[in-house]
């Protein structure tokens, strides 16, 4: 009989070894597949960035090619523009009014197709030397035919070279003065303007700096930008999944002016743009729960990967610098763009899930059961301590007064030493 149960229990053990190996087997696979599955989420965000960064390259090659060919064609035309305006001036200087007039006209055509023809991509403080140019020749032009006039007077015929020269300055520098206002305009740190065209009705923005205008261009109120990122915004939203449970998300996104589209960031309300960056964070969130076979503890648990997704969604890499400390130096092609920052205008500072969590009610479930088994646990330990001496309900007792969800007083002892509590006496069960 001896030699049977030595045999059955050399049988059991090579059993339960053959048991311990396969299960180790099985984990060092799942470590090596769960390895595996990491270096290729690694390598698949490496390709993904290469090719943003490729992407992002030739963009900014076409964009700068853009640019260079579009203000040749606004050179050339301005140049035209140029020689018709003195060309006029002169024409009326030797007394032909109608050629003048006729040159004039056509000065003007020019600018027209130019503002109808050529459409210049936005960029920083774009024709600054033709706005210039243009308030050079302006103030040139006043000031010689003030100061003809009023040198021609009778007072200055008899004075002094040196007199009329001081004169001279004298009324450049009241003309300058008068209408520098007219002509230049500054934009202070931090801050964009959209500046508006009278003629063509189009913006151009303007960085921090200083700079010339036309007097038909103008800075309204509602066209001056804080370039500053807003603060936080947060919204807690419930999300029911596929088993039932319900998951409460709080969202929150942060955003900046995109200095290089702040055209279209004028049109839209801040709280519309925070509100969508809202919606489309929860559209991933919901999009991510849909998957058929996701628990609420599965997706809980891989909140990391809830977080991947946003940041690949809303083309958010860490790391890559979300602001511009000197826009005015900086290119739109710098940095990677999704179409929500285009559409709003916008840089996305932070866009993610603060915070992901079961209901209230359900935590409360969840909470409660955890505890109970806790009880159950220590009652069993207290239980089997005691041996036949306390029975199960007693050791449930003493194990509630010990974690604190009942009151009571030990009155009673048994063999051994060993208290017995009593439930609720000078006292009632905790909620």
């Amino acid at each position: 009989m001896e030699a049977i149960r030595e045999g059955n229990e050399e049988k059991k053990l090579e059993g339960m070894l053959r048991e311990a190996q396969t299960k180790l087997l099985e984990k060092v696979e799942q470590t090596l597949l769960e390895e595996q599955f990491l270096r290729f989420k690694e390598e698949a965000k490496k390709e993904r960035l290469e090719m943003k960064l490729k992407k992002r390259a030739e963009e900014a090659k076409e964009w700068e090619l853009k640019i260079k060919e579009q203000l040749k064609k606004s050179f050339l035309i301005d140049l035209l523009t140029g020689f018709l305006g003195g060309l006029s001036f002169l024409l009326w200087q030797i007394n032909k009014p109608w050629w003048a007039l006729c040159l004039g006209i056509l000065s003007l055509a020019t600018l027209w197709l130019k503002a109808k023809i050529i459409e210049i991509p936005h960029t920083v403080g774009d024709r600054g030397k033709v706005r210039l140019t243009f308030a050079l020749g302006c103030w040139c032009l006043i000031v010689f035919l003030v100061a003809e006039g009023i040198l021609s007077l009778p007072i200055f015929k008899d004075t002094s070279f040196l007199i009329k020269i001081i004169s001279f300055f004298g009324v450049a520098s009241l003309v300058v003065g008068i209408s520098w206002k007219i002509f230049t305009f500054n934009v202070p740190e931090w801050t964009g303007i959209n500046v508006f065209n009278s003629f063509t009705g189009k913006q151009t923005t303007f960085l921090p700096g200083f700079y010339f205008k036309f007097p038909w261009e103008s800075i309204k109120q509602g066209s001056i930008h804080s370039l500053k990122s807003t603060k936080e915004d947060t919204q807690k939203r419930n999300y029911p999944t596929g088993s039932g449970t319900v998951l409460t998300a709080e969202i929150m996104v942060q955003f900046a002016p995109d200095p290089f589209n702040l055209i279209t960031f004028e049109g839209i309300d801040n709280r519309i743009i925070t509100q969508g960056l809202m919606e489309h964070v929860s559209s991933i969130l919901l999009a991510y729960i849909a998957v058929e076979g996701r628990t609420a503890k599965g997706i809980r648990a891989n909140i990391g990967d809830l977080h991947e997704k946003v940041r690949e969604e809303l083309g958010i890499e860490e790391g890559e610098k979300r602001t511009l400390e000197d826009p005015k130096k900086a290119s739109p092609s710098t940095r990677s763009q999704n179409p929500i920052e285009k559409a709003y205008g916008i840089l996305i500072i932070i866009a993610k899930l603060s915070d992901l969590n079961f209901e209230e009610n359900y935590q409360k479930v969840l909470t409660s059961n955890m505890a109970m088994k806790q009880i159950q646990a220590m009652a069993d330990a207290i239980c089997l301590s005691a041996g036949e001496d306390m029975t199960k309900k007693e050791a449930w007792d003493q194990a509630m007064i010990v974690s604190g969800k009942a009151e009571g007083h030990i009155i009673k002892t048994i063999g051994g030493g060993q208290a017995v509590p009593l439930l609720n006496i000078g006292g009632g069960t905790k909620p």
